[in-house]
């Protein structure tokens, strides 16, 4: 599938793209060997403010509502759909989701996808002995 038929079809903007066929090249521009295998289609859709993130994703979910004979004829197709959501956190944290956002989801043919930064872990101090004790 040519990837400006799913900005048309989605009337959104990508921040990365390619088509199958295509030869490969940096994000930059600069050519790389090989032939893409596949199409892909990415954008990012911004939270609202400090939005909770099952929020947002309901607000996605009915954005995109208006395109699920779309969407389902990707995934039908072969295709797949993932909305993926970096979840970046220095304390222990969590959010539940409702069956009724998960069933809207999977109406869209979309899978979820969450990705989650922890706090780094310092490296040991110098006062540390090397058993882990200090």
């Amino acid at each position: 599938m040519d990837p400006r038929r799913i900005s048309k079809a989605l009337n959104l903007r990508p921040e990365f793209s390619w088509k199958a066929g295509e030869r490969r090249q940096t994000p930059a521009g600069r050519p790389l060997a090989g032939i893409r295998t596949g199409t892909y289609w990415c954008c990012v859709i911004p939270r609202a403010g400090q939005q909770q993130l099952c929020a947002s994703l309901e607000a996605v979910a009915d954005r995109l509502a208006p395109h699920c004979r779309f969407l389902r004829g990707i995934s039908q197709d072969g295709g797949s759909l993932e909305l993926f959501v970096g979840w970046y956190s220095d304390t222990n944290s969590g959010e539940e989701f409702s069956w009724k956002l998960l069933r809207k989801l999977a109406n869209l043919h979309l899978d979820l996808s969450l990705d989650v930064y922890g706090a780094q872990k310092r490296p040991p101090s110098k006062a540390t002995n090397k058993k882990g004790a200090g």
